[in-house]
């Protein structure tokens, strides 16, 4: 920067300031500036370079430990977010399991099959089939589809014992869906 040249993103040139006109603030967070007694024969130049280069050394110092303290909120927060990302990709999620029979009930699916959602939970299973609104836990896969086999059994039974008149709308709904994908035989 050449003599008188100003600083467009300050609106100042170092010239401007003469020891003895530097505000309060700059002295505060220059401590240079206060020890510099002003002198005739220290020129401006001199004195712009030894306040320059201490605060590019404290800038420098102040930019690395932000720096530092960034990278490590980052580096956390990323071993966080990949962590929680193993953990669901390692979480099986919901599969369909075909019922093709209901053996040794004389029951057997209308279609070729009746297919079961089987979601994992944190102490197990669920099986369920959506459309009847039949919903059995276990602890394997297996447990909870044959409990959901015999929960399925056990509704239809149950709900065709009782007199229609007596079947409130959604059981009658039930009952209806059930007798739609499940059949007696023999």
């Amino acid at each position: 920067m050449t003599r008188g040249s100003r600083r467009p993103e300050m609106g100042f040139a170092w010239e401007d300031f003469h020891p003895l006109s530097v505000p309060p603030l700059c002295q505060a967070y220059c401590p240079l500036l206060r020890e510099i007694e002003p002198q005739e024969e220290t020129s401006l130049r001199q004195m712009r370079d030894v306040v320059a280069e201490d605060w590019s050394e404290d800038l420098r110092a102040a930019l690395r430990q932000l720096t530092t303290t960034i990278k490590a909120s980052e580096v956390s927060r990323m071993d966080r977010l990949e962590q929680r990302i193993t953990e669901l990709e390692d979480r099986p999620g919901p599969i369909i399991v075909p019922i093709n029979t209901f053996a040794p009930e004389p029951y057997a699916p209308t279609a070729d099959a009746i297919h079961a959602v089987v979601t994992p939970v944190e102490d197990g299973y669920v099986a369920s089939v959506h459309d009847v609104n039949v919903g059995a836990s276990g602890d394997t896969v297996l447990e909870a589809t044959e409990n959901l086999k015999e929960l399925l059994v056990f509704t239809l039974e149950d709900l065709s014992e009782e007199p229609p008149e007596r079947l409130g709308k959604r059981a009658a709904l039930q009952l209806h869906a059930l007798r739609a994908i499940i059949k007696r035989v023999g």
